[in-house]
């Protein structure tokens, strides 16, 4: 993916989570301790970009319909003991190579 074919440029770095089985519709809802089972914890980076060749100059509401301005999604490696880790302390670096660097 090249910032050049993007026409507005952003990353987010986030904390993911993924169902790693299927929670199926029941009668009375699922607990936190169920839910926690039933996912996953990963790093993952979005990227940010619109269909909108001028963003600034569009309706709010053709941005909230412009995918939310999501242009990709890259998942890291899933942590398998994500229960252990307290939110407060997660400490998340995202490191930009430009051309030209080495």
């Amino acid at each position: 993916m090249s910032a050049a074919d993007m026409n507005r440029l952003g990353i987010e770095a986030e904390v993911a989570f993924r169902f790693e089985h299927k929670v199926i519709p029941r009668e009375r809802p699922y607990n936190e301790y169920e839910i926690e089972a039933a996912i996953t914890a990963l790093p993952a980076i979005e990227t940010l970009d619109t269909r909108q060749v001028d963003f600034e100059a569009v309706p709010v509401l053709d941005k909230a319909t412009d995918f939310l301005s999501n242009g990709s999604f890259v998942a890291g490696t899933q942590i398998r003991e994500w229960r252990a880790l307290d939110p407060e302390d997660i400490r998340i670096r995202v490191a930009v190579k430009r051309e030209g660097d080495v």
